[in-house]
């Protein structure tokens, strides 16, 4: 009995602990909207169960049903969402948003350490040499790419004429993925003729999981995730992904070496055209290899980082 009184004293001064340390973003969290949160696990009942389709639904369900901004807790973890356009016009400009949450680190095994998840320091640098690679014209450059691939979508949702209806959202995906594989990488997957199917199972893997980790605030602790299952499904997919992009930049810094043709950007401004496609990964590596700005993993965590956004 004594060990047991003990151990709940512990605990009670921990959380007592706990809740005055962080006693000023509870006093300002309670005073926003939001649903009902319960001590320790914060809002987690709320999506316990939950497909990653029903999170989602739930989600949008709350932005319905509470003004913004409203909070979530997910476990000890504050989220504040706001789904008005000013508001998120204020949180881009602002400097103190430019430094990155903790659990911006459970997307790394997807994208690295890329625009989405480095420090505000090394962001800001990254950013001004990577501004010039998304110029209008340079995106314009793109377009052959995207007519053809969206001919190819076209012609998969022809075949679902007079078939009542269905589910798009792989066929999205799929072309998707073709389109930033060839203006990011410069590989045409064909994905959506089926091929290379590996990656778009270990991406959509990778996203799979890294919701899970989200939204479950046990994992949110690396111990615990590493005595998971999804650790291990984790690193093999990031293993795919990580893997094929390295394979990729290689073989591009071969022919880079030999002095293969690669327009030069060294002054790309918005009346510069370009006849063919300018690939991102070739723009990387002359910030690489001739300007000596990044790195070969600054490289490859860039690409992935393209690669894996292209969700959002």
């Amino acid at each position: 009995m004594l060990g047991i009184a003990l151990i709940i004293t512990v605990f009670v001064l921990w959380f007592l602990h706990y809740l005055w340390r962080d006693w000023d973003l509870y006093r300002v969290a309670w005073k926003m909207p939001g649903p009902f949160m319960l001590p320790l696990i914060g809002n987690t009942y709320c999506t316990l169960g939950m497909s990653h389709e029903g999170i989602l639904d739930y989600l949008r369900l709350l932005s319905h049903k509470y003004p913004s901004p409203m909070r979530f807790w997910l476990g000890p973890k504050l989220f504040i969402l706001i789904s008005r356009p000013e508001e998120c016009q204020v949180v881009f400009n602002a400097q103190e948003c430019l430094s990155r949450d903790d659990i911006y680190d459970y997307i790394k095994s997807f994208t690295g350490d890329g625009l989405v998840t480095l420090p505000a320091a090394t962001w800001k640098d990254h950013r001004k040499f990577l501004n010039p690679c998304f110029s209008l014209k340079i995106l314009q450059s793109y377009m052959p790419i995207f007519n053809n691939e969206v001919k190819t979508l076209i012609g998969r949702l022809g075949q679902k004429i007079g078939s009542g209806s269905f589910d798009m959202y792989d066929m999205m995906d799929a072309c998707a993925l073709d389109v930033v594989c060839q203006t990011t990488l410069g590989t045409q997957m064909n994905i959506q003729k089926n091929e290379n199917m590996d990656y778009l199972d270990a991406a959509n893997s990778l996203l799979a999981i890294m919701t899970t980790r989200i939204f479950n605030p046990f994992y949110h602790s690396d111990f615990i995730f590493k005595l998971s299952k999804w650790a291990k499904l984790e690193q093999k997919n990031s293993d795919i992904t990580f893997g094929f992009v390295d394979d990729i930049l290689q073989r591009k810094k071969a022919a880079y070496k030999k002095a293969l043709p690669i327009e030069d950007k060294s002054a790309l401004d918005e009346n510069t055209s370009f006849k063919s496609p300018q690939l991102f990964i070739d723009q990387l590596l002359k910030l690489s290899m001739e300007g000596n700005y990044f790195n070969d993993t600054d490289v490859k965590n860039e690409a992935n980082t393209i690669v894996a956004t292209r969700k959002s």
